[in-house]
């Protein structure tokens, strides 16, 4: 895959974790949640997050996307669930 589609491609994905269309927004972070995207460890993910998903067009949004991304590995601690 040449260099400047990926980038096209990666660019569109971020937007898209953005979009006001809740189905777009949910597929497109489940894709980016897959650990072939983004890595299960968070020391991994949080420079993943840095490195492949900042964008300067996606930069008003960046926060919000990232911070997810972050608190969804909680989701899968045992203690999560837990009362």
């Amino acid at each position: 895959m040449s260099e400047k589609f990926y980038h096209q491609v990666r660019e569109q994905l971020l937007q898209l974790l953005s979009s006001k269309n809740e189905y777009i927004r949910v597929n497109c972070r489940n894709f980016w949640c897959d650990p072939k995207h983004l890595s299960i460890s968070s020391n991994h993910r949080l420079i993943a997050l840095v490195d492949q998903l900042y964008s300067i067009k996606t930069e008003n949004e960046y926060l919000n996307y990232c911070t997810n991304f972050l608190l969804e590995r909680t989701t899968h601690n045992p203690d999560y669930n837990r009362l």
